[in-house]
């Protein structure tokens, strides 16, 4: 198997929809997966109006589960958050106005939240995918998703191009455990999966 050329390239197109919701109020950010795991989960919401906007009564549902508290209210263009725990958020980020706790946990693969008002309509809605694949490899190979690189197989560290050989020779190559790519590498639209193909020699 040594007759493929070093630096191969092939491309996969992962499309990742777009959503139409009113959006008053937005998810901003979500920490899904803290560092550790005895650091807490977060939710910011940002306020995409010129007013302020009351959030009496609006919930948080899906994955976790939260009611806003009367009189909740975000500024004009502001920004608030609701954490799992909310007095460890405040400590360990030196924040203060977090809200919660809540109910549920984020899935660190396939997540979907939705922010609905006091009348239950869907305001916003935050769906986090994890992507997983397997890989056939012989001999090497570096993968890279929008043009960054996310893993590689039987390659030595550092730049890699055309001219690169695989660190070893594979004889039997065998399929890999699934790869897993966090939802938080994929963008709106296109993504793209690329994989740059190395052997071990030059080809005969």
């Amino acid at each position: 198997m040594r007759d493929f050329t070093a630096g191969l390239m092939a491309v996969l197109l992962l499309p990742v929809g777009a959503r139409a919701v009113d959006t008053t109020t937005v998810f901003n950010e979500v920490m899904y997966h803290p560092a550790a795991t005895d650091q807490p989960e977060w939710i910011e919401l940002h306020n995409e109006m010129a007013v302020n906007m009351d959030l009496t009564g609006w919930r948080l549902t899906g994955g976790v589960n939260f009611t806003f508290p009367a009189n909740t209210t975000i500024s004009a263009g502001g920004y608030l958050v609701v954490a799992s725990n909310p007095s460890a958020l405040q400590a360990s980020a030196g924040i203060t106005g977090v809200l919660g706790p809540w109910t549920g946990s984020l899935d660190n693969g396939s997540e979907t939240i939705t922010l609905r008002n006091a009348i239950d309509r869907e305001m916003d809605d935050f769906r986090q995918t994890e992507l997983q694949f397997t890989t056939l490899v012989d001999d090497g190979a570096v993968f890279f998703l929008n043009g960054v690189e996310v893993t590689r197989v039987n390659m030595a560290t550092g730049a890699a191009d055309g001219t690169t050989r695989a660190a070893s020779e594979v004889q039997n190559a065998t399929v890999s455990a699934p790869l897993v790519l966090p939802g938080a590498n994929l963008v709106q639209g296109a993504n793209v999966l690329s994989v740059s193909v190395h052997r071990e020699r030059r080809p005969n």
